[in-house]
């Protein structure tokens, strides 16, 4: 059986401190081990990180993640949860309207045979 490949290119509102936009990244990709009674030094990758685009005037980055779709929601809401703790908006300027910290998290099928519905029910957490 082959993984269902989801792409997430998620929009932050961080376009100049490359080191916030890594963190965020990094969020997205390990999670900590659950599984193991030990501290949490155990990390699991679950996703990968394609690629990061910044732009310095509208002060935002695009972030594409790749994941199985059974593990992308997890992944997302990682990276999203550590951009709102690092990114904060009173600072913040730049040319392009902005709703927070995180304000786009458009989901695309990578694999050829999965259906929107299915993606659908995969963005609302379903």
């Amino acid at each position: 059986m082959s993984r269902q490949l989801v792409a997430c290119l998620l929009n932050v509102s961080e376009g100049r401190k490359l080191h916030v936009v890594e963190k965020i990244a990094e969020a997205a990709v390990k999670s900590v081990n659950t599984t193991t009674t030990t501290p949490p030094t155990d990390w699991l990758i679950n996703a990968t990180v394609l690629n990061i685009f910044q732009d310095y005037d509208y002060h935002r980055s695009v972030i594409t993640i790749v994941s199985s779709q059974d593990k992308i929601g997890a992944c997302v809401e990682a990276g999203c949860r550590t951009a709102y703790e690092l990114i904060d908006l009173s600072k913040h300027e730049g040319v392009h309207p902005r709703l927070g910290a995180v304000d786009l998290v458009p989901l695309h099928p990578i694999s050829e045979n999965m259906s929107l519905q299915s993606l659908g029910h995969t963005a609302a957490g379903e």
